[in-house]
């Protein structure tokens, strides 16, 4: 794996990811997207909730920087205006909903999905 992109001090993280294909062979090119969905409950502050897209590398890595710790957030495969569900890491193309740890990175959820033709 590549080395970890630190986030922007302590009350950030990074999210990584590696991607696979069908025949568990790294995958570059593919899209992962994620949005806030719930912040950590700090009083005083506003938080955008825009969705935002990494490409993965040609080592099938994405890494996302600058999560905010303790907040909640949905990641799916593919672009941000892909047509998600929410559901479990079973359904394809599902929206997985997770919470940022206490720490400088960690391992995003699993997620299932097909390519765009």
């Amino acid at each position: 794996l590549n080395a970890i992109t630190p986030s922007d001090g302590s009350l950030t993280s990074t999210g990584v990811l590696v991607v696979r294909d069908e025949n568990y062979a790294l995958e570059q090119s593919v899209v992962i997207s994620l949005q806030l969905t719930a912040g950590p409950g700090t009083a005083g502050e506003a938080l955008d909730t825009a969705s935002r897209s990494e490409t993965s590398d040609a080592a099938g890595e994405v890494q996302f920087t600058n999560l905010i710790r303790g907040g909640t957030y949905n990641v799916w495969r593919g672009t941000s205006s892909t047509t998600s569900v929410f559901g479990s890491a079973a359904t394809s193309g599902a929206k997985i909903s997770f919470v940022v740890p206490d720490s400088g990175s960690f391992n995003l959820p699993e997620l299932l999905g097909v390519d765009p033709a």
